[in-house]
């Protein structure tokens, strides 16, 4: 296991280094949402301080724009109006956002097939995603059996109803054990053929060490 410790060394001087070497933290992203005109929508992410910050642009004519300021690629959310299919938000997506100027076509309703131009870190994280889909789509109807098994238990009348509904739950969720030593190794095999990615570390923490 050491050398996971040496590959994340390396990935967070790395990191390091380029911080150091950025001088424009400013970054520009424009885009356009399909099949929506008007309304807003939502950008999340920290700033170059540390900052958690949720900027909100109004749409005009399907068009918006967002401007900040961050040291390095970062991970950010944007965020559309609610809609839950399957029990996932279809208009909400994370991508990686870099300070320069980039553009995203969304469609609404189906934020996943978004197409970020700019971004050389996003195109990174899309190959892992990829692999990450694969996996989802394989648990996807057990995701969507404890969802209802949820709903089931929330809205039991009785203790024996309540405790049936949250042993299936229990028992469902035992199920999806495998996807997570699935999503585990697909995380390293990433790290091992990107290690200078600013990808690598963050999902080192996020999956490998759980």
């Amino acid at each position: 296991m050491i050398w996971f410790f040496i590959l994340l060394a390396c990935c967070l001087q790395l990191i390091a280094v380029q911080s150091q070497n950025v001088t424009n933290n400013k970054f520009k992203l424009t885009g356009t949402i399909v099949n929506r005109d008007s309304g807003y929508i939502i950008l999340r992410y920290i700033n170059w301080l540390g900052k958690n910050i949720r900027d909100t642009a109004i749409l005009q004519n399907g068009k918006f724009k967002f401007e900040g300021e961050i040291a390095e690629p970062t991970y950010a959310s944007i965020i559309g109006y609610k809609k839950i299919i399957d029990y996932e938000n279809v208009n909400e997506i994370d991508i990686v956002i870099e300070p320069t100027v980039q553009n995203i076509q969304l469609i609404e309703d189906n934020y996943v097939d978004a197409k970020l131009n700019g971004s050389k870190t996003n195109k990174e994280y899309d190959t892992l995603k990829i692999t990450f889909n694969a996996i989802n789509l394989k648990y996807k109807y057990l995701h969507r059996q404890i969802g209802i098994a949820n709903d089931s238990f929330k809205i039991a009348l009785t203790i024996k109803d309540k405790e049936l509904a949250q042993k299936k739950v229990t028992n469902l969720i035992d199920q999806l054990k495998p996807e997570k030593d699935e999503t585990r190794q697909a995380v390293i095999s990433f790290e091992l053929t990107h290690p200078n990615s600013y990808v690598s570390p963050y999902f080192f923490y996020s999956y490998v060490k759980k």
